[in-house]
């Protein structure tokens, strides 16, 4: 949507951008530490003023997707099973399944995948663990299933993703 800041929003956006072009000449995407923070600020000025236009109208079924995603984020370390999301939701496995999939377009189990390849992305990028620790931390007995859900998603190998980042602050 096609979103009209006021004066103030359009003060405050100009200057993260022009920050964000400064350090990108200066030291290019190596500096993530310092993009994703005027990136976030960037987000939450913007959804300031979108968030006033749109109309609020959920229902039932938007709040469990919602309630899905929130819970997705919070345990996505403690289970991959579709099962137990619907359970810790209080609605059964196939009901989950037909309203994320109606709403999202993606099957819990697919947004359950998802979530762990992004936090091992996390975990490769911001942690010394190994792909075996990670693959540990995330559930998973044999880091070999772990490296063939990763290669599925991410299109590459952990270690290549890994190797990727590390190439690239050194450039």
């Amino acid at each position: 949507p096609h979103v009209t800041l006021p004066d103030a929003q359009t003060h405050y956006v100009k200057t993260i951008l022009n920050r964000l072009a400064v350090d990108y000449q200066e030291s290019g995407a190596a500096r993530t530490d310092l993009i994703r923070p005027y990136l976030l600020a960037l987000f939450a000025e913007i959804n300031r003023v979108y968030v006033g236009t749109i109309t609020a109208t959920t229902d039932a079924g938007d709040r469990l997707v919602q309630r899905f995603m929130d819970l997705l984020t919070i345990r996505i370390r403690e289970t991959r099973s579709a099962s137990q999301f619907a359970d810790w939701l209080n609605v059964s496995p196939n009901h989950l399944n037909k309203v994320v999939k109606s709403r999202t377009g993606k099957s819990p189990s697919v947004w359950i995948d998802e979530r762990v390849v992004l936090e091992a992305n996390v975990l490769l990028f911001q942690s010394d663990l190994t792909v075996t620790q990670i693959a540990q931390e995330m559930g998973f007995s044999d880091p070999s299933t772990f490296g063939k859900l990763f290669r599925k998603y991410a299109q590459m190998s952990p270690t290549a993703f890994r190797n990727q980042y590390v190439d690239a602050t050194f450039e």
